[in-house]
């Protein structure tokens, strides 16, 4: 029997558009979309006030000793990525233990200050690796036994590279999101530092999380834990150079959780709003005034489903911080990393983990353009 000419090819075309959905269309199912989204400015943080002025940057260099093949954060401008929920905690476990695969989706974007810094990364990055075609773009493994075999990288422009999962890789784009971490998202502030959690899309860790702790959960973490079971999406803003230094919202799964989880924040902000005024005439005459005021922004709102924190960034916070660091300092430096029994001497670029605003500067420039419901036109899927 022989087809008609016309039916040969239209069953051709679909057998390529089944065969590339993914690729075409940026369809995932929905335990391969993210859960979790990142966003950090280094350069806004590092160039902030509350750091340049309060020697942050100074002592936590002496907490870490950095390697001399890890990647230098003063180069970075910007890194953002999202990752899916593994089936289990015991898939992250199995990472560390240097699992074949990595049992969840990823992709972290690391944006530097320059092309060299770029350059000098990408470099570090290359040593040892092998060249790998993915999803069309020229890639690069990490060396084998280094990362999971499914994790890849490459340059997605001069001062760009991309780490990630293939199936992420081979998108067009990087519309990933949840639909609950996609709507938490589009709520979230201009900060250095933003982090989305879809909840519900991860149920199934907490459940096991809450499962294997049991009966070793002290009485006091009890509220708590009850708390993020009554989540939904929880997002997290910080940023240490506007009028606001800290926004929380914890989204309920209805409103009865959202009730239970204001009466819960509300009493763990009244009990460290009661230590803190006890500790606070002890701090100094520097830390009065900010902590203070402080103290007083310690209380929820609800709009909706939504539990609302917000923290300002009082006047006077960073020289009182300064102060605290210099006190902490004259104590005694705290040990070097390096110096630690078992501490790593030279950390994989990639961490072992791959988990790990809007600074006036444009975004990363776009390889490819593909609809991006974040604004970013497949560069950049955090609106930015």
């Amino acid at each position: 029997m022989r087809f008609h000419r016309t039916m040969f090819v239209a069953l051709a075309v679909l057998t390529f558009v089944s065969a590339n959905s993914r690729q075409l269309f940026g369809q995932l199912p929905d335990d391969q979309r993210s859960v979790l989204a990142f966003d950090v400015y280094f350069d806004r943080i590092l160039s902030s006030e509350m750091v340049e002025s309060t020697g942050i940057d100074e002592f936590g260099g002496q907490m870490t000793n950095k390697p001399s093949d890890q990647i230098d954060l003063d180069t970075v401008r910007r890194i953002f990525g999202a990752a899916s929920a593994p089936a289990s905690l015991e898939t992250l476990k199995a990472i560390q233990g240097g699992a074949e695969q990595t049992g969840f989706s990823f992709f972290a974007r690391m944006q530097f200050k320059d092309k060299n810094g770029a350059d000098k990364a990408f470099a570090k990055m290359e040593e040892g690796s092998a060249p790998a075609t993915i999803g069309n773009k020229e890639c690069f493994r990490p060396p084998v036994g280094a990362a999971p075999s499914n994790i890849a990288f490459y340059r997605l422009s001069p001062d760009v590279i991309e780490i990630g999962s293939d199936d992420y890789l081979e998108l067009a784009d990087r519309n990933v999101f949840s639909a609950n971490l996609m709507d938490a998202w589009s709520k979230m502030p201009k900060a250095a530092i933003r982090v989305g959690v879809d909840l519900d899309g991860a149920r199934h860790l907490v459940d096991e999380a809450l499962q294997m702790a049991g009966s070793n959960i002290p009485p006091m973490a009890q509220p708590a834990l009850s708390m993020v079971n009554n989540m939904a999406v929880l997002r997290i803003g910080m940023d240490f150079s506007g009028d606001t230094l800290l926004w929380l919202t914890a989204t309920g799964k209805d409103a009865s959780a959202t009730g239970q989880i204001n009466a819960t924040l509300g009493g763990l902000l009244a009990m460290a709003k009661g230590m803190g005024a006890q500790t606070l005439p002890m701090a100094g005459p520097d830390a009065q005034g900010p902590g203070g005021e402080l103290l007083a922004a310690l209380a929820t709102t609800v709009d909706g489903n939504d539990v609302n924190i917000v923290l300002p960034r009082p006047e006077g916070l960073e020289k009182a911080i300064g102060g605290a660091m210099a006190q902490m300092m004259s104590m005694g430096s705290p040990p070097m990393v390096g110096e630690q029994p078992g501490a790593a001497a030279n950390a994989d670029p990639f961490g072992g983990d791959p988990f790990g605003g809007d600074g006036g500067a444009e975004p990363a420039p776009a390889a490819e353009k593909a609809d991006d419901p974040f604004g970013g036109d497949g560069a950049d899927p955090f609106g930015n």
